[in-house]
């Protein structure tokens, strides 16, 4: 049989960890698995392979014709809401891929390339077989984190590998749906520290852990010491205030680049949302890593919530004027990536409008060019890396609530079952 498997992300998004690990596991089975691009013309396939890591890439996929004889979408948006795929695939995997695959493999291939084999996985939906508002599967969900290999990854110009220590998140924001529809699973020290020592590193010395929160795995610092021991370099890390206040020991290195979720405005709304960060911790956090000789941050900053005010805003520039008065040695550059909020199924903030602030994201563009560059140095220097206009942000909103009607129009293909509609 001869499979396929295609990112329906840009081409400078593709390559992901995940949709990576699934092909491993499916060649592990058995099954060869070629990987090619969203805009090639190659036909012919007996399975087809999609990967969705994001609303985004709704409008990709709906431009694709089909190569395979069976087409199975799977990705990360199939944790929440899988039901404007389910008319543009002939099988949906909701939920964790690698055990999934496997089975899919043997049934598929046992069964002469019959769906119907897949029926009594955990996680699967048939096309053929669904109504419209049906209630989900239960997810497809590792008890314990596969052995996924580190993953050579090219995202972002600059090739790194990707090594898996958790799944899912031990905190339960509102707004997350990581932390509300997906289990935390950390894994094994020893599988860890054993992929760390077998990095080919003639194909790279960078190395990235993939976690949401990477000190909540009990074991954190002896990964650090197995990446110091290989003198891989771990240029960036993604972490929680509070891990890090509550872990000053942790040995990375001060040219490590810090990434933290603020995720709300004001004290009122990070405990509103339940990501309760107070203004002084976060002062504290940036006085004792730039103590540390750390230079370098990213947050991550949500804005739009019903509850929000213009004055809400302003409480952000009076904390952030205080922290812009430390102290400093020598430059600090901070990035902000800044959110509209996005109300997701399975979240306790499913329900909300999801309106977009235009006056709070015109706010955030005016602090912005205020703070930009430092009067004098040494000083902070303020980049916005991200920021998703009113339309964008109306449209994921739309899909993220759509139904199985919601990428009908304008499809190349559709299962059968759902052309008349």
């Amino acid at each position: 049989m001869r499979w396929c498997m295609i990112e329906a992300a840009k081409p400078t998004d593709s390559g992901s960890a995940g949709a990576a690990w699934v092909r491993h596991h499916a060649e592990r089975a058995g099954q060869p698995i070629d990987v090619i691009a969203a805009d090639t013309p190659r036909y012919g396939y007996d399975v087809e392979l999609i990967s969705i890591h994001h609303q985004r890439d709704y409008a990709r996929l709906q431009k694709m014709p089909k190569r395979g004889k069976v087409r199975i979408i799977g990705g990360h948006v199939t944790y929440t809401n899988p039901r404007p795929l389910i008319p543009l695939a002939d099988v949906v995997c909701c939920g964790d891929g690698e055990t999934w695959i496997n089975q899919a493999v043997t049934r598929l291939h046992d069964s002469e390339n019959d769906i119907t084999s897949l029926r009594d996985l955990s996680g699967t939906i048939l096309t053929g077989e669904w109504q419209s508002g049906q209630a989900f599967p239960k997810l497809a969900i590792e008890q314990t984190l596969p052995d996924n290999p580190p993953h050579r990854s090219t995202e972002g110009n600059t090739p790194h590998w990707c090594l898996e220590i958790a799944r899912g998140c031990p905190y339960r924001c509102a707004y997350c749906e990581i932390g509300n529809t997906v289990p935390f699973r950390f894994r094994d020290i020893g599988q860890i520290e054993q992929h760390i020592a077998n990095i080919p590193q003639s194909e790279g010395k960078k190395i990235r852990l993939i976690c949401p929160e990477e000190a909540s795995h009990p074991q954190y610092q002896r990964i650090l010491a197995a990446i110091a021991r290989q003198r891989l370099s771990l240029r960036t890390g993604g972490y929680r205030i509070e891990q890090l206040l509550r872990q000053p020991e942790l040995s990375f290195v001060s040219n490590q680049s810090i990434r933290l979720g603020i995720d709300g405005l004001t004290e009122a709304t990070r405990k509103r949302v339940n990501k309760p960060i107070t203004d002084k911790q976060i002062v504290t956090f940036f006085k004792m890593m730039m103590g540390r000789g750390h230079v370098k941050f990213k947050l991550y900053q949500m804005f739009g919530y019903s509850w929000e005010t213009e004055q809400d805003f302003q409480e952000w520039e009076r904390l952030m004027s205080i922290v812009f008065r430390l102290p400093l040695k020598k430059s600090v550059i901070l990035e902000i990536t800044w959110t509209p909020f996005v109300p997701h199924i399975g979240t306790p903030l499913a329900a909300e409008s999801g309106e977009y602030h235009g006056a709070i994201a015109k706010q955030i563009e005016r602090w912005h060019k205020k703070v930009a560059k430092p009067k004098t140095t040494p000083g902070w220097y303020v980049n916005i890396t991200r920021m998703i206009p009113k339309a964008n942000h109306d449209e994921i909103v739309a899909i993220s609530k759509g139904d199985e009607t919601t990428l009908l129009r304008g499809a190349k293909w559709m299962h059968p079952a759902w052309r008349a509609l």
